[in-house]
This record gives structure tokens, sequence and C-alpha cells, in this order.
């Protein structure tokens, strides 16, 4: 399986914990980020990685050399500037396959989701792209139909909905999704910086798929600020 992680952000919200280094590489329970994030998916059956850079990136590629890649493939997708979600998928496209299907998650967020039950899930619908996602506060979501179907989002300019759609509820999205090849199809030709939102919603005007995957009350956290380093640092300290 391959997966494609996303470590290019700088981590302004962590304060000076990412002043000197990368969001990537800051400490949670001793070990750095990224390695408790690639821990999870090498149990899950993860072999090969992309990870983009940005933010310090040599510090991330000495990581790596360090311990040996983690025992898996690693291609790295070094950023100029951020491109965010979508744009950094786009320029990493070189790196995946025809008829692949891939995990795409977020290096700051760390859960104990059914990766496989999310995979199983994804297979079965036929979906173009499968997101998980929790309720949870937040002013931003997902929004869905009825049925559980991505058919856009709200952002802080309001709702975005895909052509002909209407949603019947907004659901916090985790930055973690399953997601095929054929997403490149739907990405902007005419920019570089995007959401993968965006492709989403394209593809959904265009007649495709994308399912949600609600993980209920799974643990779940995004480790964006320096209080939620030290909660999930106390969470893992107890298992």
């Amino acid at each position: 399986m391959k997966a494609m992680l996303f470590a290019a952000g700088v981590g302004s919200r962590l304060k000076e914990l990412s002043a000197s280094k990368p969001k990537a590489l800051v400490e949670i329970a001793g070990q750095p980020m990224i390695a408790v994030v690639i821990e999870r998916l090498k149990n899950f059956g993860v072999s090969h990685l992309v990870i983009n850079l940005h933010h310090f990136p040599e510090q991330i590629k000495d990581c790596f050399r360090k311990r040996d890649n983690f025992g898996l493939k690693i291609d790295f997708s070094e950023e100029s500037v951020l491109l965010d979600t979508g744009g950094g998928l786009k320029f990493a496209r070189r790196f995946f396959q025809k008829d692949e299907t891939f995990l795409i998650h977020n290096c700051d967020i760390y859960s104990e989701v059914d990766y496989a039950d999310l995979l199983k899930l994804h297979q079965a619908s036929e979906a173009l792209a499968t997101l998980a996602v929790k309720k949870r506060k937040s002013e931003r979501g997902v929004l869905v139909d009825q049925n559980g179907y991505f058919v856009g989002w709200k952002g802080s300019d309001g709702p975005i909905l895909a052509l002909g759609k209407e949603a019947a509820e907004s659901i916090p999205f985790c930055g973690i999704h399953f997601a095929n090849y054929n997403i490149f199809d739907y990405m902007p030709f005419d920019k570089d910086k995007f959401s993968i939102l965006e492709a989403y919603k394209n593809a959904v005007s265009a007649g495709e798929r994308v399912l949600t995957y609600d993980i209920g009350d799974k643990y779940w956290i995004d480790v964006g600020t320096p209080e939620k380093v030290e909660e999930l640092s106390n969470y893992l300290a107890l298992r």
C-alpha cells in the first residue's frame, strides 16, 4: 500500500516548538511526530510513502536517513512554495501509478481509525475517494448529502457546493482519506495551489461519487498547538 503524507506545513500555531524545526519533527512522547504517524501506517500495511516537504526539509531527510527510512520505500516531493493539499498531491503525481488506490494522510493528525475498514468501505463502494470524518465542534467541515456522500465543504466564506448538489449536514474532515488515481483528472489545470477538496468538488460535479466514513468515537487529534502536543504525549504515555 502506498500513502501520501503531508509534511510540508510550517506549523505556525505550534509557536516556538516549530521555530527551528519542521512541524513533522515536533516531539510527541519522545518521538518525532512523523515517526508516531508512520508507526500507525506501517502497522496497517503501508510500505511506500510519498512525503511532501517545504519547511526545514533537510531536517526531515536527515531523520529518515538516521532511521533507515523506517524500513519503507520513501519518495520526497519538495515544494519551493507551499501548495496546499491538492496542489501538493498534484505536484507529486509522478510517484503514483494509473489504477492505483492510495491513502492520503496529514502528518499532524494522529488517530486510531481502522484504516483497513476505511479501505474496505472505499473499495466496496467503488467511489473515487472516501474521506474519514468525525462529528466534533468545528466551524469548518465537509458537506454531505442524506446518504453520506460528499457534495462540497463549508469554510470561512460559507458553503461551496458541487454543481446540482444539496447538503444535508456539515461534518468535520479528519485529514485521512483513500483516493483512486483518477482524482488527478479533476485537479485544476490552471492552478498549482489548491485544496484537495476542490478536486473532490470538481469530481462530484462531473458525476463521480466521493463517500464519507464516520470514525465515531475512535480517538482522533489534530496536533496543531502546544496544548495538543501535550495532550497526545500524555495519551500515548498511558498506553
